[in-house]
């Protein structure tokens, strides 16, 4: 009867999901679409990808890369009505983090 049990226990601890998959974060989603406001003091951007779904706020921290026509530029650069391309985790409880906010300030040329 122990040895059974025993098989059982080693059976479940097996069979149990490591702690490491607990520990990753979702991968970053990406969306285009357009700034609606910047607040530069609480470090979040308002953001609609298109006119039927509704506008959602996220968070950007010291990491979140802002790249205007390929370079890096401060947060400041970045204007409301702007059509941007963003790179976001969602995070359970939080708003969204923000990873990268990319924008053309003229149309690309082909």
């Amino acid at each position: 009867m122990k040895r059974q049990l025993f098989l059982l226990f080693l059976l479940g601890i097996s069979l149990a999901p490591s702690s490491r998959a607990w520990a990753r974060l979702p991968r970053p989603a990406q969306s285009s679409g357009i700034v609606l406001a910047v607040g530069l003091e609480s470090h979040t951007l308002v953001f609609r990808a298109n006119k039927t779904q509704k506008p959602f706020v996220l968070d950007w921290d010291k990491k979140t890369e802002f790249v205007m026509d390929g370079k890096q530029v401060p947060v400041t650069e970045l204007k409301e009505g702007m059509s941007a391309l963003i790179s976001y985790r969602d995070i359970s409880f939080h708003n969204p983090r923000l990873k990268k906010v990319s924008w053309a300030t003229a149309p690309s040329s082909k």
